[in-house]
């Protein structure tokens, strides 16, 4: 029976002071509630400052579209099969002069 006794001592003594453990949850409690908090503070600062960072633009007075005087416009000379034709003058050409790259700089 002394046994006993002694268990429930000890027991009674550690019920009385706070341990590491009951301490650590605590602390750990206290650090979630601050980040919730945290969180919480910047996600309505993020909120509000994209509703009133909105830039507000004056619309123009002046007609977005404007019709040509001469609404038939011109003709383009490189239409149709016409295209070939310009690429050909190109390709026949020969170049006057041919340059090659310099060598490259070494240490």
């Amino acid at each position: 029976m002394a046994d006993y006794e002694h268990l429930e001592a000890a027991t009674a003594q550690s019920e009385q002071r706070p341990s590491l453990g009951m301490f650590a949850s605590w602390i750990g409690a206290g650090l979630s509630l601050a980040l919730a908090i945290a969180i919480g503070m910047w996600a309505y600062q993020t909120i509000m400052r994209d509703v009133s960072g909105v830039p507000v633009i004056k619309a123009s007075s002046d007609p977005m579209r404007v019709a040509p005087e001469n609404p038939g416009g011109l003709s383009a000379q490189n239409k149709g099969l016409s295209v070939n034709r310009v690429a050909e003058e190109v390709a026949s050409k020969a170049p006057d002069q041919v340059m090659l790259a310099p060598s490259p700089f070494r240490c």
